[in-house]
């Protein structure tokens, strides 16, 4: 009967033992997978963090590139695309896309034609021959020229505005022709030999009208 109650009382202990055991077992199994949880949901969050952080980062390059992307692609698309001042003149390897759109004379925007009006070829060319190639352009009859424009269609003198052979006529031709501005203004009338009538004698100021006090090129 003892023998009996020995062994029941072992079979008692040695159920216990397998129970705390598979207890255990299951726990440890239960933190494990709650490590990996853990683990994951931090590497999600990195992994996230680092992409927005690259995201902003390429929208800063971007924003501050910006500026000279526009630039190159202005560049680029000036020697692409047809030049929107072509008919003013002829195209030539020198001047091969024609007049800039616009100048600025005076303050006032104007294109190189209307400024050409205003100033005069002679006085445009001189101060703006690259910006308005085209419209200074220079035949090729009249490369060795002198006076390849002609007169300007008007002068200033004494803040009266006159023709070149008007001003023969009331200022001596000699004195006049010996004045820069005025020679380059009447460049073919200067040329010419001097009448028996050259016109009164008179002190003579060419009033800087004309001068181009800025120059950009849009």
């Amino acid at each position: 009967m003892l023998f009996f109650n020995c062994l029941a009382l072992l079979v008692c202990r040695s159920s216990s033992r397998s129970s705390n055991r598979s207890s255990r077992s299951s726990s440890g199994s239960s933190s494990s997978s709650s490590s990996i949880a853990v683990v994951v949901v931090v590497v999600v969050v990195v992994v996230v963090v680092v992409a927005l952080a690259t995201f902003a980062a390429v929208v800063k390059a971007a924003v501050m590139a910006a500026p000279c992307i526009v630039a190159i692609l202005t560049i680029f698309g000036a020697f692409i695309a047809e030049p929107s001042h072509q008919n003013f003149v002829p195209l030539t390897q020198a001047c091969p896309f024609g007049d800039v759109d616009e100048i600025t004379v005076n303050g006032v925007k104007q294109t190189c034609q209307e400024a050409a009006g205003s100033l005069g070829l002679n006085t445009l060319c001189h101060l703006a021959s690259v910006a308005c190639c085209g419209t200074c352009h220079i035949p090729d009859n009249l490369q060795d020229s002198e006076c390849p424009y002609g007169d300007d269609s008007q002068v200033t003198i004494n803040n009266e505005t006159t023709t070149c052979q008007d001003a023969f006529l009331k200022y001596r031709r000699a004195g006049l022709c010996q004045l820069p501005k005025f020679k380059r203004k009447c460049c073919q009338s200067c040329q010419k030999p001097a009448s028996s009538s050259s016109g009164r004698s008179r002190s003579v100021h060419i009033t800087c009208t004309f001068s181009v006090m800025s120059m950009k090129v849009d």
